[in-house]
């Protein structure tokens, strides 16, 4: 799966468990940008994220994302080391 690929699918889990359009998340999104992003959101999207990509994300790397591109980044490095 390439960049292109993991950055759609990435979108399309948070658009769906926030329910806000695509168009609305960026690279640069955080969750502080939409309202609808909150604790329980933020295990719905890590459990969201590992479904959809068949990865492990450990808890200690999510609290230190900042923004949507570094979960892209953290999600391209677990499909990696696969």
């Amino acid at each position: 799966m390439n960049n292109k690929e993991i950055k759609f699918n990435t979108i399309k889990v948070l658009s769906e468990i926030l329910k806000v359009k695509k168009g609305k998340i960026t690279l640069k999104t955080t969750a502080n940008d939409i309202s609808e992003w909150d604790s329980l959101s933020n295990i719905k999207i890590i459990l969201g994220i590992e479904k959809k990509f068949k990865i492990k994300i450990p808890t200690s790397k999510v609290f230190q994302l900042k923004n949507v591109g570094e979960l892209i980044k953290l999600i391209s490095k677990a499909i990696t080391d696969k």
